[in-house]
């Protein structure tokens, strides 16, 4: 099983831990596949993301998210809820 983890200041504000059909689902190998697999899963596209804000363990790929990032993802969370 696989972990997509966003943090943001430290603290773990997603993670997302993949089943085994979720992991093989996503197109792509290596980083191609970590890039799908935050977009599709964590609606977060990383590929600008620079490698100091990238992280990873052998089962956990942590992302350090920005906070103009964290905005969006909050405010994308609110306009689906019907809040915004």
């Amino acid at each position: 099983m696989y972990s997509l983890i966003v943090k943001h200041k430290e603290q773990i504000v997603i993670q997302k831990d993949l089943t085994d059909e979720e992991a093989s689902a996503i197109p792509g190998f290596g980083a191609e596949w970590i890039l799908n697999a935050f977009k599709e899963y964590i609606g977060l596209d990383i590929g600008n993301y620079k490698l100091d804000e990238y992280d990873n363990t052998s089962k956990d790929f942590i992302i350090y998210i920005r906070t103009e990032d964290l905005e969006r993802l909050r405010d994308n969370k609110l306009e689906q809820l019907g809040i915004v």
